[in-house]
């Protein structure tokens, strides 16, 4: 063609009336984009019939989705690409039952199908997606140019908002084959978001550092429970909990970017327990860089305060609120919009509201995969998440969105269930948190929420910002319809009570010979509800995450198991070291001068 267009294969759509549409060459990269930013299954149902040529019902049974539903998500993905692009003539289509025919033939260089799993997943030409991967944007929309290394350093963008990869990229071919060793793995996921931002080398040698303080050889070892329930075991690494697979490797990434850089860091961090503990572990006495904590007075565990309290250096302050979580992240928020604070160097957060922090969880999900596929297990898993401040799990999205092939994510929370709500009831709103015996889920304003809502509002700033700035004011929002429905489409969220938690517990030790955390035991309850139909997303195999040892709750193990859960080396080597600690109240003004004092 000599008009400077390209005409695209049309889509077949044999119950509509359709019309080819065609896409100017401007116009291509666009539409390249618009398709990677759609839900997981229209962008899914999209690429297998128009790159693999199935119909309907093959479709349908290739996802294991309705028919119905198979087609609705075509529809919706269609009229969300003819919006992203300019339409040929003014009575082009713009509702669902008349949709134009597309076809995506020129963009075959750029849009690829990847099935190292036997499986359909799209993902950017593998030039195009590591340039845009290493670029970060904000889900409130400012849009100043930002790399790995200054979204690590500084944690929040300008704005308010949250750090995202501009693009998503896609898994190397073979990233989670049977074989591959977690530095393997890890590198894979991560190095796409690292682009060039960081000293040559800088992820292996931080990987290296990562995997060498772990006591299994897997790193995270999956086990097998019973059929079709497998336990993710992440808590192998020095503070037994699952914070220490990003800390340690944020930690090392964060001294490479200040070798680099010659600057200085000031760390502040929100813990309900295990973030804080393993911080401590990771940046204690670490050259050019400063760390403070923040945990609320008298709601972790005693092992969890300890694992922080104890470590003899200077450049840690902890600080004991007189408050609940969510006052600490509050708290840690406003402190990190305190520009003057960075007048000194850097002033960032290792909360998993830092990207490098959220991209260090990646991995082990694609270890989980491979682990199951070297077991013989080729039917993609449902994970089931104990999640407080949604980090944990959106990592687990991240990951299906990067083409890891994921039946479905399930966020377990314990009674503070503001998430649940938001998902199930379509209600985002705060209540005072109450506590439990999963103290480290004791959240009612999840942070990377934010960031589940920027993906599922098809990456829309206004829309993200909306919903969180109302939610700040009035401390609650109705979330919109279609917000609402693409939300229960990238996870599902269950509350377990107290003593729900406790007969789990029980069950584990009594039926799998397991002792296992508080945390844990949300995720294994409601695993089973998965697994016996009571739970939403039916599918099977199905992974609970267990996210710390059970030795860190003795007080609230102990009771149900009839005995002291055995300590790992870790816990054994605090001993009765004396506790450093300073008790402030949840105010921004104490909280301010606290650290202006610190930094000196």
């Amino acid at each position: 063609m000599d008009n400077g267009e390209s005409e695209l294969p049309i889509i077949q759509q044999p119950e509509s009336e359709c019309r080819s549409l065609r896409i100017p060459e401007d116009d291509k990269d666009v539409l390249v984009r618009a398709i990677l930013r759609l839900r997981d299954d229209q962008r899914d149902v999209f690429l297998l019939h128009r790159m693999a040529g199935m119909t309907y019902p093959e479709i349908s049974a290739r996802l294991g989705m309705p028919s119905e539903d198979v087609q609705a998500a075509l529809a919706a993905a269609l009229l969300m690409l003819a919006q992203a692009v300019t339409l040929p003539s003014p009575d082009a289509p713009s509702a669902l039952a008349d949709q134009p025919r597309l076809h995506a033939g020129k963009i075959g260089s750029t849009l690829r199908e990847n099935r190292s799993d036997g499986g359909a997943s799209a993902g950017y030409d593998q030039s195009i997606m590591t340039d845009d991967a290493a670029r970060y944007i904000s889900t409130r929309g400012d849009k100043t140019p930002t790399d790995f290394a200054n979204a690590l350093l500084r944690g929040m963008a300008p704005d308010g908002g949250l750090y995202m990869p501009s693009a998503w990229p896609s898994l190397p071919v073979g990233a989670a084959a049977p074989g591959q060793s977690y530095v393997q793995i890890a590198k894979a996921a991560m190095a796409p978001y690292l682009g060039d931002a960081l000293p040559e080398g800088a992820l292996d040698r931080s990987l290296l550092k990562l995997v060498a303080g772990f006591d299994d050889p897997a790193v995270t070892p999956l086990v097998q429970l019973a059929d079709d329930l497998w336990m993710l075991e992440l808590w192998h690494g020095p503070t037994a909990a699952f914070k220490d697979l990003a800390m340690q490797l944020a930690a090392a990434l964060s001294e490479e970017a200040l070798a680099a850089s010659g600057e200085r860091l000031t760390l502040v961090t929100a813990t309900s327990g295990d973030t804080g503990a393993a911080a401590v572990n990771a940046f204690a006495n670490k050259a050019g860089i400063d760390l403070i904590v923040l945990h609320p007075l008298d709601r972790v565990s005693a092992v969890q305060r300890r694992q922080m309290t104890t470590v003899e250096a200077d450049n840690v302050l902890n600080l004991a609120i007189r408050g609940d979580f969510d006052d600490c992240q509050r708290l840690v928020k406003g402190l990190l919009s305190e520009e003057s604070l960075r007048e000194r160097g850097r002033f960032s957060s290792v909360n998993s509201i830092n990207w490098a922090r959220l991209a260090g969880q990646i991995p082990y999900y694609i270890s989980a995969s491979m682990q199951l596929a070297a077991a013989g297990e080729s039917r993609a898993p449902t994970f089931v998440v104990p999640t407080g401040n949604f980090g944990d799990a959106f990592a687990g999205i991240a990951a299906r969105k990067m083409g890891l092939p994921v039946a479905g994510f399930v966020a377990a929370v314990n009674q503070n269930d503001a998430l649940a709500r938001a998902i199930n009831d379509g209600v985002y709103a705060r209540r005072a948190a109450v506590e439990t015996a999963s103290v480290s889920m004791d959240v009612q304003a999840p942070s990377n929420f934010e960031r589940l809502v920027f993906e599922a509002s098809g990456r829309a700033p206004a829309a993200t910002r909306a919903v969180f700035e109302a939610f700040a004011r009035n401390g609650q929002t109705t979330l919109p319809a279609e917000l609402l429905s693409a939300l229960r489409g990238e996870v599902s969220a269950v509350s377990v009570d107290e003593e729900t938690t406790r007969v789990e517990i029980a069950h584990a030790w009594k039926t799998y010979g397991k002792v296992v955390c508080p945390h844990t035991a949300v995720a294994l309850s409601a695993a089973r509800g998965v697994l016996n139909g009571s739970g939403p997303n039916g599918s099977r195999p199905v992974v609970a995450l267990s996210t710390a040892h059970a030795a860190k709750f003795g007080k609230d193990v102990a009771p149900v198991v009839g005995f002291d859960p055995d300590p790992p080396r870790v816990i054994r080597e605090l001993g009765d070291r004396p506790e450093r600690l300073t008790i402030i109240e949840a105010t921004p003004a104490a909280a301010l001068d606290t650290v202006r004092r610190f930094r000196g």
